[in-house]
Order: C-alpha cells, then sequence, then structure tokens
C-alpha cells in the first residue's frame, strides 16, 4: 500500500492511497480502523462504537493539473518581503475580525486545556455532516471521466445482476467487482 498522505482530525481520519491490488485497500482498511478503535477503547475504558460512520472511499483522478499562483494585481512588484508582511497582516486581520465576531455571537474556542478535560467518548448531540464527494478530480474533465466511468461500471453491473437473478448461469460481472454469491472479479492485467 503505498501512503500519499494522511490528515488526523479529532472524529475521522483521511488517507490518500494507491493499493497494488484491489483487495489490499479493504484489508488495509480494516486493520487500520480494528485496531486504532480497539487501542483507543483500552485506553480509555471505550464500549461500543469508537467511528461515528462506515469507511467510505472516494476514487480521485490520476489527472494532474499544474496550478500557478500570482500575487494580487495591487501588490505585483512589490518586493517579496513586503508581500509577506501584507500576507501576514491580512492574516491577522482575518483572525480578529472571526474572533470578534465569535465573541458577539457569545460562541468561544474550546482552547487545550479545556479540551483535555473533556471525557473521550462524548460526542455532540447533534453533528453538521455534508454526504461525500462520489469522486476528486483536478479538473471538471477529469471529474465528469470519472462519473462516466463509474456509470458504465454500475449499469454493466446491474445488467449482469439482473441476468443472474433471471436464472442465467454463463454471466460476466465487470472487472472489479463483487458478484454476488460470487468471487471478486480481478482485472486483467493489459498485453
Amino acid at each position: 500500500m503505498e501512503i500519499h498522505a494522511a490528515v488526523v482530525l479529532s472524529t475521522h481520519y483521511h488517507l490518500l492511497l494507491s493499493p497494488r491490488e484491489p483487495d489490499q485497500l479493504v484489508r488495509f482498511v480494516h486493520f487500520v480502523q480494528t485496531n486504532v478503535a480497539k487501542e483507543a477503547g483500552d485506553l480509555h475504558d471505550g464500549t461500543g462504537p469508537f467511528w461515528a460512520r462506515r469507511y467510505r472511499h472516494v476514487p480521485v483522478s490520476d489527472e494532474t493539473e499544474t496550478v500557478t499562483l500570482t500575487p494580487l494585481p495591487c501588490w505585483r512588484g512589490l518586493p517579496e518581503e513586503e508581500v509577506k508582511e501584507l500576507l501576514g497582516n491580512l492574516v491577522e486581520t482575518i483572525e480578529q475580525e472571526n474572533d470578534a465576531r465569535r465573541r458577539a455571537d457569545g460562541k468561544g474556542v474550546v482552547g487545550v486545556k479545556a479540551l483535555r478535560r473533556r471525557p473521550p467518548h462524548e460526542r455532540p448531540e447533534k453533528l453538521r455532516r455534508s454526504s461525500a464527494p462520489r469522486f476528486h478530480g483536478a479538473t471538471r474533465e477529469g471529474w465528469r471521466r470519472l462519473a462516466d466511468a463509474y456509470r458504465e461500471f454500475a449499469a454493466a453491473f446491474r445488467d449482469a445482476a439482473e441476468l443472474l437473478r433471471l436464472g442465467a448461469i454463463d454471466v460476466r460481472f465487470p472487472a472489479g467487482s463483487f458478484p454476488p454469491g460470487r468471487p471478486y472479479v480481478p482485472h486483467q492485467a493489459p498485453g
């Protein structure tokens, strides 16, 4: 398993992975989820489910896209040190405005000490959740290619499943699928 990036947050994590074979992803995630839940449960006398949601993978396009950042037009031609100072001031202003807005709304930021005093199994009564994207693509075209490929795969799977349901024996499911009651259908090596 190649791990390109990992981001661990207080309630979940994100991994950018490249498995060498299809079932490696399932085994890897099962291993991580199981062992993290066991360790955390042992550390904090946990009972019940550890993860708030089931694992979900989101395919990422393999296209490359170059992004070139240019300075704001009003900063063009300024020395690099001056631009850094202006950016620092801009960030500070944004932080001060957000702090003032939180104070006005009666909301605060929980500090490290307060966070450490909280029981590790405490969960908010209501979580704000948004649905995960179906795919990640660097460009709209890359995203469309992934969406089209998925639609074709899903249609082929549904057609094969329907034939199987009707009693056909020699049914071909698409590569990369897990047919009902049958083994995984591997991808064919090119050539």
